[in-house]
């Protein structure tokens, strides 16, 4: 299994920002054995263990509330108790590794904002027992993949598109399995046996108690699959709220799935016509489910279903307020191009003004200096056409000649 981080984060509407564990003051925890009651952290600083930190058997270890735990490094094998426990006003990141966890002893998560990268919340080697409540769950594979711990508890859980919840045990052991309370929306699978445990004789018969859950499918659809009741004699599967049944495949060996509220379904004909139901009446090899009598009205709400619809209302907001983000983005860019357009056209409308001006006054200029060279021209050829008249004269002889260039005869001389 691949190695995994998971970050308590802080919640902003339904965008998770994973608090940065790099960025705040960090102690360091080297590998050791711890052979007495120990509190390790302090609220608002990290916590980063390296190594293999081993816990005796009757000795507890617990993480202090609003410690940033960093095990991405380390691992703890319990043999007493570890407890990672959150707090109600200051929730704080916890960083785990995908084999973080082994041990006989008793583990206990409680009240933690865990958001994972893939993979699975709780690891294949723990013995002892498990307990997880009142714990806000996202962005994993599985919750659990496969378990040999004898006791597993979840519960009050809220479960945020997690695919898959293999409460699976592997091995000949008794086995306590509850799951109460919980919601999950946008789980994929249910399954709560692989490949099936088997009870030594003499040993105490497994129970699974399914209970009080609620589920939400939005685009995905919910197969559950407790697939044998010889393994499970002592299956509950009831008091669940499934919000949308058209959503869910149901697929069980005989298993009583009454007293669930199915959302919108009032008889068990219209259920079988909603629900993917595989049974004796869609498959002769199989046992039929009983669903009879199902809840008329929902089962009390739960503190992990009002933080779901707290977590995927706050997702609405935050996924209305990213759209109209986008939209004014959008607007504004159009407005800026419709405004950077009409600055260019009244820029080319102001050149081609100035050109037409131009123009205009270099029209006036040639049409003056043509009128100028015209009348030059003309005053020119009117002095060249004009008849002007000298007085000539020899001796006492004078005679006037008129003419446009008037000259004198042979022997006269123009008077002065």
């Amino acid at each position: 299994m691949k190695r995994i981080l998971l970050s308590l984060v802080i919640l902003l509407g339904m965008n998770f920002s994973v608090f940065p564990l790099a960025n705040a003051e960090t102690d360091v925890i080297q590998a050791q054995i711890v052979s007495s009651n120990t509190t390790w952290g302090t609220p608002g600083k990290a916590l980063k263990i390296e190594g293999l930190v081993q816990i005796r058997t009757g000795v507890t270890l617990t993480i202090y509330p609003g410690t940033l735990l960093d095990v991405s490094g380390g691992s703890f094998l319990v043999l007493g108790n570890l407890s990672i426990i959150g707090n109600s006003t200051l929730q704080k990141p916890v960083a785990l590794a995908s084999s973080w966890l082994s041990g006989s002893g008793k583990i206990s998560l409680s009240g933690l904002n865990i958001s994972g990268s893939g993979g699975a919340l709780l690891p294949y080697e723990v013995t002892g027992s498990i307990s997880v409540v009142d714990s806000t769950i996202s962005n994993f594979n599985f919750i659990f993949g496969q378990t040999q711990s004898s006791t597993l508890i979840f519960s009050g859980n809220t479960v945020v598109r997690v695919p898959n919840f293999y409460a699976n045990p592997g091995f000949f052991i008794s086995y306590s399995v509850s799951i109460t309370n919980n919601s999950f929306y946008d789980i994929q699978r249910i399954n709560g046996e692989w490949p099936g445990i088997f009870v030594r004789l003499g040993q105490v018969l497994p129970s699974y108690e399914f209970t009080g859950n609620y589920f939400e499918n939005s685009s995905t659809v919910l197969s559950i699959e407790p697939r044998s009741v010889d393994s499970y004699p002592n299956l509950r599967v009831s008091n669940n709220h499934f919000a949308t049944p058209g959503k869910v495949a149901v697929q069980a060996s005989g298993v009583d799935f009454s007293q669930n509220y199915w959302s919108g379904i009032t008889s068990v004909n219209q259920f079988r016509a909603q629900v993917k139901v595989s049974d004796g009446t869609t498959n002769i090899t199989l046992p039929i489910i009983k669903f009879e009598p199902l809840l008329s009205s929902p089962p009390s709400s739960q503190p992990s279903f009002t933080r779901l619809k707290t977590l995927l209302e706050a997702e609405v907001t935050a996924k209305a307020a990213a759209e109209l983000k986008a939209k004014q983005e959008a607007e504004a860019k159009v407005a800026a191009e419709l405004k950077a357009k009409q600055e260019a056209e009244a820029k080319v409308a102001a050149e081609l003004k100035v050109k037409q001006e131009s123009e205009v006054t270099a029209a006036a200029e040639l049409k003056a200096k043509q009128e100028a060279e015209a009348k030059a021209a003309a005053a020119q050829k009117l002095a060249a056409t004009k008849k002007t008249t000298v007085i000539c004269s020899k001796g006492k002889l004078t005679k006037k000649v008129t003419g446009v260039k008037p000259k004198c005869p042979t022997g006269y001389k123009v008077r002065k």
